[in-house]
């Protein structure tokens, strides 16, 4: 966290469209790469893949954990489900309180 600045790093991973599980991510390299998994970061930049690779991981490993670094609503229903089902959600107190007030419908 850069207190000065108040900012933090995220970590990016940039590509020119989104990922696409069926196309994209090789399944059977996935079960690989998840054999020995226990915990699981995603960052939602490509919510809809990270969403299959999550729902995977807990095939696999009903008890793994999970750590959404949720920097800003994705507005999609992939997002919400990411959301809806990470261990944990790491996040400013700003997103928070903005993505409450935007699934809530409160003011």
């Amino acid at each position: 966290m850069d207190h000065k600045c108040d900012t933090r790093t995220i970590i990016h991973t940039p590509c020119e469209q989104e990922l696409s599980f069926n196309v994209d991510i090789n399944k059977s390299m996935l079960e690989k790469a998840l054999k020995s998994t226990r915990l699981l970061y995603l960052d939602g930049r490509n919510s809809s893949a990270a969403c299959e690779i999550l729902q995977q991981a807990r095939l696999q490993h009903p008890h793994i954990i999970s750590l959404l670094d949720a920097e800003r609503d994705r507005n999609d229903i992939y997002f919400d489900n990411l959301v809806a089902n990470a261990t944990y959600i790491v996040c400013s107190d700003r997103f928070l309180l903005e993505y409450h007030l935007t699934k809530s419908g409160e003011f």
